[in-house]
């Protein structure tokens, strides 16, 4: 499988992840739904896997905001309603079982740790 298999696959198990979860979320606001916040899981889900086992602080915080802005794709969340999902998927137990990128050898094809934020798609 190619490196964009191996993302294809972590997005579609991370989508299921959260999916399951977001009726729990206490953050979405009316009208707001998982499709809304789906890019926001993906890229912080990628985005822990850049960062490895660095905890969020405002350096991160503010890497991701940039990134966010020129790359959040069809997104209609803003940074500030984006930051939640974001910082929410990148302290998610989820990346410690799937991570194409943590160091396993049977995802570390592809990319280095800390190789830089990835765009989500």
């Amino acid at each position: 499988m190619g490196p964009r298999g191996r993302t294809y696959n972590t997005y579609e198990e991370s989508d299921r992840y959260f999916a399951a979860r977001f009726d729990e979320v206490t953050y979405a606001r009316p009208g707001e739904n998982f499709e809304d916040f789906r890019p926001t899981y993906r890229y912080g889900v990628l985005a822990r896997t850049c960062y490895g086992d660095r905890g969020w602080d405002e350096e991160i915080e503010q890497q991701l905001h940039d990134d966010w802005q020129r790359n959040r794709g069809g997104s209609r969340l803003n940074w500030e309603r984006a930051l939640v999902g974001v910082q929410g998927a990148y302290a998610s137990p989820y990346i410690e079982y799937n991570s194409p990128y943590d160091g396993k050898p049977d995802y570390n094809n592809n990319a280095s740790p800390g190789a830089g934020v990835f765009r989500v798609r």
